[in-house]
């Protein structure tokens, strides 16, 4: 698990926060004290370092370090659970196997979502009544902001539908509990909220991030942390899950010219052992000291493999998930992703590639920094702020053009070829399936199937078969799996959620 920094943990323990606890009890998470400026921090310099525990608590692999690229990604269609995993770790999620009292990672989700979403509301509380620069403490505040609207976002895509599934059915309209303050955690001790509208959670999501982009320091671009241009490429993102579809593409153009560029073909494999390429936009951090071991995507991935390309009895790692034959079939021969492809570890090791026992399906887009074990793991990046400007033109009437030349950014430098003469629907399948390339183990896939009213069958690579239609088979015994149930815990705790479980799972039945 990762660590906190000993400074660090001081600041928030004075928070009164149980961030390291695994208490998973929804009371539990609002402390029923607003903390003055005095009892929290002694200056400004050390209220920032509370700012760093903020995205300590993000990087948590019960957070965006783990669950959230894996969950995504292991629902969908393009990547599967080995037969021979052991260690049975996003299982429930992979084989479509939650229910209302046993749903894998849901818990560890919401609770790490609503704990860094109290931590956020504590601090921003306090902040403007310290002492100190009072650009300085805009800027913490903007920080502060941005990561509540990055924790409600992940809850929205893990536990909501779509917003065009809301406006279609309100069946799929109840959006998260919004706790917006400081007072709101001392209220929910005695009342506890229920679930907010869907429109209303995107639209508090916006103006986080909108405010945010009003007071962060326009100087900084430390991609380690929330820069101008990763609001801007987030508040994008927004936008196009909700549909707006000229804000989205704004939003996405701004967010490209505030830096950054694509990486040419010939550097692109070692450009993915270099922390904050130019690539990047905003990516959490993770060094030898401060990791996640054992639980860190790659771990889980991939086994490591030698110089030859090859496992051997030096390699490490589960490798426990591979990629599907519709996956493979995605990338062209002349595409340098291609080289991502190793040896699984059900590949025969007296084999070649090319022998029938020889399989490639470990896919390594997280080979290590500092060590196999140590990545970073990227948030939003260069490639997905074009591709987003690529689909919400495409979306738009009258801009394939300016669609495909955005498309074309990404395809370009990964290919050294462009794609031509693609308009209508063919423009907006090849966008899809760009972003099921480039952002593939990131968490986009399930989500992006979801909101785009698409269907998926997974094929034969897969062990357990599937098939996904958010038009037509919402009827389906699988569809309602597409989305969390709320977590049993959260119901006993919290009287006013007992009737907002998600459709399809089991009513409320009391306290296990």
């Amino acid at each position: 698990m990762k660590t906190l920094n000993t400074k660090i943990l001081a600041a928030l323990i004075s928070l009164l926060l149980l961030v390291s606890s695994g208490c998973e009890d929804f009371l539990d998470r609002y402390p029923d004290n607003a903390l003055t400026a005095e009892q929290l921090f002694s200056d400004v310099e050390y209220a920032q370092m509370t700012i760093t525990a903020l995205y300590d608590l993000l990087s948590e692999g019960s957070f965006l370090g783990r669950t959230v690229p894996l969950r995504g990604s292991l629902k969908a269609a393009d990547f599967f659970h080995f037969v021979e995993n052991p260690n049975r770790r996003f299982d429930l999620e992979y084989k479509y196997g939650e229910i209302s009292s046993r749903a894998g990672y849901a818990g560890y989700l919401w609770n790490y979502s609503y704990k860094t979403i109290a931590n956020c509301n504590s601090v921003i509380s306090v902040i403007p009544d310290l002492e100190g620069d009072n650009n300085i403490k805009d800027h913490m505040l903007a920080q502060a902001k941005a990561i509540k609207a990055i924790s409600y976002l992940e809850l929205l895509k893990a536990f909501c539908y779509p917003p065009w599934m809301a406006r279609d059915d309100d069946l799929y309209s109840m959006g998260v509990p919004l706790l917006k303050s400081n007072l709101d955690n001392s209220n929910a001790i005695e009342n506890p909220p229920g679930r907010e509208s869907l429109d209303n959670c995107y639209d508090y999501v916006i103006e986080l991030l909108n405010s945010s982009i009003e007071l962060i320091d326009k100087s900084k671009v430390n991609k380690q942390y929330l820069t101008e241009q990763a609001l801007w490429g987030i508040l994008a993102k927004v936008y196009l899950y909700n549909e707006d579809w000229q804000l989205a593409a704004d939003a996405a153009l701004m967010a490209e010219s505030l830096g950054g560029n694509m990486i040419e073909k010939p550097e692109y494999i070692r450009s993915l052992i270099e922390r904050f390429n130019s690539e990047a936009v905003f990516e959490l951090y993770y060094d030898l000291n401060d990791n996640l071991g054992t639980s860190c995507i790659a771990y889980y991935s991939v086994r490591s493999v030698n110089s030859e390309g090859r496992i051997d009895v030096n390699s490490v790692g589960y490798g426990d998930y591979g990629a599907s034959n519709a996956f493979i079939n995605l990338f062209a021969d002349e595409d340098i992703r291609n080289e991502l492809f190793k040896e699984d570890k059900t590949s025969s090791p007296s084999s070649q590639p090319g022998d029938p026992e020889y399989s490639a399906r470990a896919y390594h887009k997280y080979p290590g920094v500092e060590s196999p074990l140590v990545h970073d793991v990227a948030y939003i990046r260069l490639p997905e702020i074009l591709l987003i400007a690529a689909e919400a033109y495409s979306e738009l009437d009258g801009h394939d053009t300016e669609a495909l030349t955005y498309l074309n950014k990404v395809f370009q430098a990964r290919t050294d070829s462009t794609l031509t003469s693609l308009t209508g629907p063919a423009l907006k399948t090849e966008i899809f399936n760009e972003r099921r390339r480039e952002l593939a183990l990131e968490g986009h896939e399930l989500y992006d199937y979801l909101r785009k009213g698409r269907s998926f069958t997974r094929d034969s690579s897969h062990p357990v078969p599937l098939s996904i239609d958010p038009v037509n088979g919402r009827n389906d015994e699988n569809f309602h799996k597409v989305v969390y149930p709320i977590p049993q815990p959260e119901m006993d705790a919290n009287p006013n959620i007992r009737d907002e479980q998600n459709p399809g799972y089991a009513a409320y039945q009391g306290a296990i």
